[in-house]
């Protein structure tokens, strides 16, 4: 069974209605006023506001129980640790904090829909006949996060597409974020896999090895901790990825290891799980065995044609060797702006 807590608290749609009203207010007001010192506290006191006046009205009560999973709980660790992570790089390449916060907010929204978006879609005649046919029935079950089921590549996907649009509306250098960014969510994908452990999802097939854990599934038996071994990958991963950034050579060197690395693993561990219930290409492979394919070959694909376009285009290649931040910086820009410029 999960584990959670229930705690007797300020009802949880009144505080998401106060964080949803305060992070409103940082999406219209200009962003030289979000770089004030005094802002964060008002767009607080601006959402307490409007929950208390929905409360007031009548509209949602103002206290209930505050549901605590522990899977919820390391998912919003896992967002800080990335957030952690990306913060020290992100100043170094000129990256402002606002910026930063802006796609924070982007991936946490839309790595969740995604991720769970996805678990639904793969399995939904499951989630139908549990609720005999019902269809609302089975769209409550898919909204209940705390009950566990996200696909991580749905929420990486969803989420890349909205921060690569951010980023060129931003005028961010693409390879150059994703050099940054990917490391802090593979850091924070370390942490987030404690929660499933938790949770008793992504589990493993049984085994014979001395460092196999019970799992309600499997009664009798021990499984493969496939849940540890993902956040111990990844936190090797992400060390070594933070590691090469201080080495890379050109912008995109870090973003091709990360996803062939995590690539690999992610399909080597796919063969440990014992919770395969989607399958592609006839049942040869699980679904997230075949994106992690397709993601190495489109790693590979897009590396010949960068490397290509380098050479045979020397304004890019002097471009690409714009890397603040490594031992083999050729200049460093005072912004993202000024990359931007140049390129």
């Amino acid at each position: 069974m999960a584990a959670a807590i229930s705690i007797d608290f300020l009802h949880p749609v009144l505080l998401t209605i106060a964080g949803c009203a305060a992070l409103g207010c940082s999406w219209v007001v200009p962003s030289e006023i979000r770089t004030r010192r005094w802002w964060p506290w008002l767009a607080v006191a601006v959402g307490c506001v409007v929950a208390a006046l929905t409360a007031l009205v009548g509209l949602v009560p103002w206290f209930g129980k505050i549901h605590l999973a522990a899977y919820a709980v390391f998912m919003v660790a896992g967002f800080g640790v990335a957030f952690l992570v990306i913060r020290r790089p992100a100043a170094i390449i000129g990256i402002s904090a606002y910026n930063l916060l802006d796609c924070f907010l982007i991936a946490i929204v839309l790595g969740i829909v995604g991720a769970r978006a996805r678990y639904v879609y793969e399995r939904w005649p499951t989630f139908l006949r549990e609720a005999h046919g019902d269809v609302h029935r089975a769209l409550v079950a898919a909204a209940d996060l705390d009950a566990g089921g996200a696909v991580w590549y749905g929420g990486l996907l969803l989420a890349t597409a909205g921060i690569a649009w951010y980023a060129r509306y931003r005028r961010i250098p693409a390879l150059a974020f994703a050099d940054i960014v990917l490391p802090a969510v593979i850091a924070g994908l370390a942490v987030g896999r404690i929660g499933c452990l938790f949770n008793g999802c992504c589990y493993g097939a049984p085994t014979a090895m001395p460092w196999g854990i019970a799992c309600a599934r499997y009664p009798g038996q021990v499984v493969h901790p496939t849940q540890i071994y993902e956040s111990l990958a990844c936190a090797v991963l992400a060390f070594s990825l933070l590691w090469f950034w201080r080495r890379r050579r050109r912008d995109g060197q870090v973003t091709f290891w990360a996803v062939v690395g995590y690539g690999f693993w992610r399909f080597a561990n796919e063969a440990m799980r014992g919770d395969h219930d989607a399958f592609a290409f006839g049942g040869a492979v699980t679904t997230s065995q075949a994106t992690s394919a397709e993601m190495v070959l489109a790693a590979i694909v897009s590396a010949v044609a960068i490397g290509w376009y380098r050479r045979t285009n020397p304004a890019a290649a002097t471009r690409a060797a714009l890397v603040p931040g490594s031992r083999h910086a050729v200049e460093q820009p005072q912004s993202t702006q000024d990359r931007s410029r140049a390129s």
